[in-house]
Formats: C-alpha cells, sequence, structure tokens
C-alpha cells in the first residue's frame, strides 16, 4: 500500500485504521475472524506457505506465562525485548528478531496509524498485575464465558478478559491498535476465534445465524463511509483484500472460509 513498507506492514496498518470500528462492539469477532483468514490466504496465495495459521492456547500457560513455550528462539515466536538507550524494547531472537516495523498508534490519540519505522518490540508486564490478568486467560474464565447463552454476553466477556490481557501481559507493539506488528497477534486471535467457534457449536443452528445485536452492540456514532458501511453488515478491509459481508464469516465451514478447530 505504501513505498518502503511490506505486505505484512498493510495489515498493521488496516487493523490500526479500524480500530475504533471493530472494537468494544458486535463485529469485534467477525472482523478478526475475517483478518486473520485474509493472512492465512495471502501467505498461501503470495507467499507459497503450504500451512494453515496455529493459535495459541493460552490457557496453557495461564500460571506463567513469561515461562510459555511460545517464547522459544528456535521453535517459538523469539522472546522479550531488550531495553535499548532510547528507552524501546527490542526482540532481538526469534525469527522475527531485530526486524523493523512501520506503523504504530499514534500517540496523541486513542484510535489512529501514524508512520513510525520501529523495531518489533516486547516489555512483559512484571508489576502487581500480572496475577490478575494471567487469571483472564485461566480455564475457568473460559469456561465461564463459554457458558454465556447469549451473543453480546459471549463476545464482551472475551474481548474484555482474554483478549484484553494478552497484550497488557506482553506489551510493547502488542499494546497498540497496530498490534499485527507481532505475530503472535494472529496466533491470539486464533485462539479467541477457536473459542467463538466452540461457542457456536454449542448451539449451531441459531448461532450461524447473523445476531440482531451484532451490528447495533457498541456501534461508533458519525456518518463516515466505513461506519456506514459495518453498520449495514458489512466487513471492509479497506483495500487489503476483498471486503466481506457478516454472513460471509458466521459459518468456518460455509464457503468463504473451510475450516475446523480441536474442541
Amino acid at each position: 500500500m505504501f513505498a518502503g513498507t511490506s505486505l505484512y506492514d498493510d495489515f498493521s496498518y488496516v487493523h490500526g485504521l479500524l480500530a475504533s470500528y471493530v472494537h468494544y462492539r458486535g463485529v469485534f469477532l467477525p472482523f478478526h475472524r475475517l483478518m486473520i483468514h485474509t493472512l492465512e490466504a495471502t501467505l498461501q496465495q503470495t507467499c507459497g506457505y503450504n500451512g494453515s495459521l496455529p493459535y495459541w492456547d493460552w490457557t496453557l500457560d495461564h500460571e506463567d506465562l513469561a515461562k510459555s513455550p511460545v517464547w522459544d528462539p528456535i521453535r517459538g515466536f523469539g522472546g522479550n525485548g531488550v531495553p535499548q538507550e532510547d528507552g524501546s524494547s527490542c526482540v532481538t531472537d526469534g525469527p522475527f528478531g531485530n526486524s523493523t516495523r512501520h506503523w504504530t498508534g499514534k500517540h496523541d490519540t486513542l484510535y489512529g496509524v501514524e508512520r513510525d519505522p520501529h523495531c518489533l518490540s516486547r516489555k512483559f508486564e512484571v508489576g502487581a498485575s500480572v496475577a490478575t490478568l494471567q487469571f483472564s486467560i485461566s480455564p475457568t474464565v473460559v469456561k465461564s464465558t463459554l457458558d454465556q447463552a447469549e451473543y453480546g454476553d459471549f463476545f464482551y466477556l472475551l474481548e474484555t478478559n482474554p483478549h484484553n490481557a494478552i497484550p497488557q501481559l506482553v506489551r510493547g507493539d502488542f499494546l497498540m491498535f497496530t498490534a499485527p506488528n507481532d505475530p503472535l497477534f494472529y496466533l491470539h486471535h486464533g485462539q479467541l476465534d477457536r473459542l467463538w467457534w466452540v461457542w457456536q457449536m454449542r448451539d449451531a443452528k441459531r448461532r450461524l445465524e447473523v445476531p440482531s445485536n451484532l451490528i447495533d452492540n457498541g456501534a461508533v456514532s458519525g456518518g463516515d463511509k466505513i461506519n456506514a458501511s459495518f453498520n449495514s453488515g458489512g466487513l471492509p478491509l479497506q483495500g487489503l483484500a476483498e471486503d466481506r459481508r457478516l454472513e460471509d464469516v458466521m459459518d468456518t465451514q460455509g464457503g468463504l472460509l473451510c475450516y475446523t478447530y480441536d474442541s
């Protein structure tokens, strides 16, 4: 999309650009399902990748996230960042060590994107909040979330607890709305998508339909074209790939999508 940046950077840009439209409203899960599908398709069709996107079941690591095997530099995604003189915390090991990212969230507003070449950064949380955040990704919290009968309650608990906890634990790039800068973003959202799929499969006939409150739940006010698209059931991707609609992504075996998860 932009000179001097990569196709991978485009995903971070689009997510940051659309952040205010796709968080804390019902479209949160459908949009991110489309986002991870789009990355997987891009890897396969453009980059020659023959596999599928993995997911990170962080419930297995909830007692001590910093010791998760996902941080392994050989078999994982590299570890915590190393402090730099400029105050940043750069990832220097693993397959993405010493890599450059080109977008970040605007520093003067909650939402928005600005050009800012920088290292891929992580700075693990070490404060008193760690225990509470790790509980938010525990099997106990996941079970209570999956037990919700209505979509609005389910997605809200999923977003405000485990979805928010991982960025607050990993920090660095993950804490910004340009979080796709960190490839773990996709493993994290793969897990969230899996949990949505598990929830859907408990009552597939009803839950594969677009919930009547999905669009209006927390809708962003305003009359711009992006908001109008979301409010009419659209899933715009701002040129990253073909725009879709909510009904295209409700069923993971429904046409556009073709996958299932381990339950």
